[in-house]
């Protein structure tokens, strides 16, 4: 007896479309880093070109830079700060974690000039008080928020593209 087999054809399941975004589209992530990264590294720039860079003593002399009287460690850490921020901000997708990190840090450092926790040290240091404590939890708080909550989507004229994926 032969027996036979019956074979049975089923039909590819229908595609869908689904909308993606490749990881080196532009955001608005992005650009707030790479803004502030830049401001930060004209800052640091501008007090080192006013303080000068004495190897042997960074937290003197003191001047005046946009408003904040600064010493050449300030200067050199302003510089730091904003290159890590524009590195964050030149990463496809952006470096969301790395900018959190560094506006947590920048927030921390402001709080301690806030309060005064260490006055006489962070003032010997960095030449720095209050003024520019606030403006460091400023900027240090709209980058992390920035960090974590601004969206991930590009605009819709801006989608990488269309794929097709079998569900």
């Amino acid at each position: 007896m032969e027996r036979r087999q019956t074979l049975r054809v089923v039909p590819p399941p229908e595609p869908t479309q689904e909308r993606t975004t490749r990881p080196d589209d532009w955001g608005a992530v992005q650009l707030i880093a790479i803004a502030i990264g830049l401001g930060y590294v004209l800052l640091g720039l501008a007090a080192l070109a006013r303080t000068g860079l004495p190897i042997d003593h960074l937290d003197r002399p003191y001047r005046e830079v946009m408003g904040f009287r600064h010493s050449p460690l300030l200067g050199l850490a302003e510089l730091g700060f904003g290159a890590w921020l524009l590195t964050a901000g030149l990463i496809a997708g952006g470096a969301r974690l790395l900018m959190a990190m560094l506006g947590t840090v920048a927030t921390a450092f402001g709080v301690v000039l806030v309060l005064g926790v260490a006055p006489e040290r962070v003032h010997a240091w960095f030449g720095v008080g209050a003024p520019y404590g606030w403006l460091s939890v400023l900027v240090g708080v709209f980058v992390v928020i920035t960090a974590f909550f601004l969206p991930d989507e590009t605009p819709p004229e801006r989608r990488a593209g269309v794929r097709r994926v079998v569900t």
